[in-house]
This record gives structure tokens, sequence and C-alpha cells, in this order.
């Protein structure tokens, strides 16, 4: 849609901060190394599902120069029967977003602890949405 997914990740991670506030589990800041690192591994993932690879493989985070050794990756998809329908029904960034946000915690997901976090979003033709965070 008229969507930007750049705009979605910002949101998101806002929307994560603000959840992570309320259960007292602290926020994130954004960074751009660990944004590269969510990328390669959506990317990868998508490719994947797609048939066009065979998907991330863990050992790649060591060529970013991420802020720890051991980063926690979250990738999860959300169909479009669970956000509720197209990307482009939903009115704007933060909407999606919050779509999002509330897919990965109704699913009674925990959040991770760190201090940073990159985040990568990508829709699929049918309007599946792949989400990956990588938190340091």
């Amino acid at each position: 849609g008229e969507l930007s997914l750049a705009g979605v990740e910002d949101e998101y991670v806002a929307e994560l901060n603000e959840r992570r506030a309320a259960e007292g589990a602290g926020t994130l800041a954004r960074n751009a190394t660990s944004d590269e690192a969510a990328a390669y591994y959506n990317k990868a993932t998508v490719a994947a599902v797609a048939g066009d690879g065979a998907g991330p493989d863990r050992e790649a985070f060591g060529r970013f120069a991420l802020t720890c050794d051991r980063p926690s990756v979250v990738s999860y998809r959300v169909a479009p029967e669970r956000t509720g329908g197209s990307v482009s029904d939903f009115e704007n960034e933060t909407a999606l977003a919050t779509a999002l946000v509330d897919s990965y915690v109704e699913r009674g997901n925990a959040f991770r602890g760190g201090d940073t976090v990159g985040v990568d979003v990508h829709v699929a033709p049918d309007d599946t949405v792949f989400v990956t965070y990588v938190v340091c």
C-alpha cells in the first residue's frame, strides 16, 4: 500500500518499548548494526519460504559488529487473517506496527533482555508480514 516500511519499523520499536516498559522489561535503543542483522535474517527467511534459499544462517551474525556475542533473534510471520486484513487496509504505520506487536504478545511470547534492538519488516505478495528483531 502507501505505508512506509521504514516508518512501520520505527513505530514497531516505539510500540515494543511501550509494552516492555509496561511489563518492567526496560526499553531498547535502536541500533543500525542490529537493523542490518535483522534485515539479513528476515530476507533469508522470506527467501526460504519462497523457495529461493536455505534460510538464515545464525553463524552469519559473526559478520555483523553487534554489541553482544549472543544476540536474541525473534522472527515470526503474521498472516493477513491475524492482522485483520490487507496491509493496505491499515490507516497508518502506527496501526500496522501495533497489530504486529499485538500478534507477538498475544502468542504469549516473553520480552528478551538487552539494551539495543534492530528490526526488519517485510510484506509478501500475499500480505503475510514477516517480522524479525534482534536484541543485544
